[in-house]
């Protein structure tokens, strides 16, 4: 990384990353500062600090993963292995399984295996406490506990930025504890350089597992995907949660007259991720999270309610053989086949590559970008000039989202939902681009 990032208060903060739209929301920032200047006030809210509060300390910058990291070199110093993979990351094993409590793995995203191992590390005297998110009116919220019950209830993924550092760090500093965490890629990023300042917050974090990440959404997306099933929320409905039901799951509201109405996972993302993903989501290439213990995340196409499970560190994989002989949960080696279309097609080329493309882009734009470490041969394919997918359907959802354009379509549900998938599933829902692409590989 650049000497630039090295110091620097809110001030730089705010003009380096959170005004160029580069903010992950991931709390490092507020939870890093030592007297509770900062805050960010909800997951669709942007850091602010209290001027009379701040010291000008310098912690809030280099603590910031919205700037980049240096994932290649992290990921090197925590023992990757030396025949490591420049896009798949370090990987000690790739698996699938789920939880074997058929309750847990019935509620959540896919095969319950987080859930499962926070309770397992509990169970076996791992980790003192666990953080979870809870979804509590519906809004994220972190909770340190000890109890299982706390750590089931709280299944299931939570498509919203979650300021996790803001409570984690300053509760670690006020009681230090062992503990087990579930994290986005950033959310883990943000810690990594927070260690920097504070190497003690090292020993306290005994297993981080991380999450295939593919972007997360604001909370006004909900609006937007209940009124194309004839929900008014806030107003007129309570949200239940984003993947309720059997795999791969449905966003749930309630109306006031207890009737339960349901938007299927893939058609709500069409709306979601186009529309209402912060833009440097956009500009993350990290979806692979490759500084946790164990990324976990769905299989998707043709999946099942099953976790795929990659082991970054050979700490990771211990535990995960540990759970699985407590029979906490299974899990079997996924084939070359499985391996490639989730890893290769689902990670590295539609999150990795593509994110490192919309940076090229805005380097080459002169436009604000994060900055990261991927191998040379990685770094250098992305910067080949040219209108890929990625970029191409970047692009036109960057266009739509202009705030009176994003406007408009919103009074016309249908359009909306159209549009999106158009956007979300771009090139391949364009009509007739299967049957050209049959014909030419034919």
């Amino acid at each position: 990384m650049t000497e630039a990032f090295e110091r620097g208060d809110f001030t730089q903060l705010h003009a380096t990353v959170i005004a160029p739209g580069l903010c992950t929301r991931c709390g490092a920032c507020a939870g890093i500062c030592p007297h509770g200047a900062i805050t960010i006030a909800s997951c669709d809210s942007l850091p602010v600090v209290d001027a009379s509060l701040c010291t000008h300390c310098g912690r809030c910058l280099p603590s910031c993963p919205g700037q980049g990291y240096p994932v290649t070199a992290w990921t090197a110093a925590r023992g990757a292995p030396a025949d490591a993979d420049p896009t798949w990351g370090p990987v000690h094993g790739i698996w699938r399984g789920y939880a074997c409590d058929a309750e847990i793995r019935a509620a959540a995203a896919s095969g319950g295996i987080a859930t499962a191992l926070l309770c397992y590390c509990l169970a076996a005297g791992l980790v003192d406490e666990v953080v979870v998110v809870t979804l509590e009116a519906g809004q994220p919220v972190v909770r340190f506990t000890d109890d299982p019950a706390v750590v089931t209830a709280a299944v299931g993924s939570k498509y919203a930025p979650v300021p996790l550092l803001q409570t984690v760090l300053p509760a670690l500093r006020e009681r230090p504890r062992r503990i087990a965490l579930t994290a986005t890629p950033c959310q883990l990023a943000g810690w990594y350089r927070a260690t920097t300042l504070l190497p003690r917050l090292r020993e306290y974090l005994v297993l981080a597992i991380g999450l295939f990440c593919g972007h997360v959404q604001t909370t006004d997306s909900l609006t937007a995907i209940g009124s194309t099933i004839n929900v008014r929320y806030p107003d007129a409905a309570t949200f239940v949660g984003w993947r309720c039901g059997p795999y791969p799951g449905c966003a749930r509201f309630v109306t006031p007259e207890g009737e339960v109405r349901e938007k299927p996972l893939y058609p709500w993302l069409d709306i979601a991720v186009p529309f209402f993903t912060p833009q440097r989501c956009f500009l993350c290439p990290d979806g692979g999270n490759w500084l946790s213990d164990l990324t976990l995340g769905d299989i998707h196409a043709g999946g099942t309610d099953e976790t795929v499970v990659i082991a970054r560190t050979a700490h990771g994989q211990q535990v995960l053989a540990a759970a699985r002989d407590a029979g906490v949960l299974t899990y079997t080696a996924m084939t070359d086949a499985e391996k490639r279309a989730t890893v290769v097609t689902g990670i590295t080329r539609s999150k990795l590559r593509a994110g490192l493309e919309r940076i090229a882009w805005h380097q080459r734009k002169g436009l604000p970008a994060p900055e990261f470490d991927y191998a040379p041969a990685v770094m250098c394919r992305a910067k080949i000039p040219g209108q890929t997918p990625g970029l191409l359907k970047y692009l036109l959802a960057m266009w739509w989202r202009h705030p009176g354009r994003l406007a408009w379509l919103r009074r016309h549900p249908r359009l909306l939902e159209w549009l999106g998938r158009q956007l979300y599933r771009f090139p391949t829902a364009l009509p007739g681009y299967r049957l050209l692409r049959r014909l030419r590989r034919g």
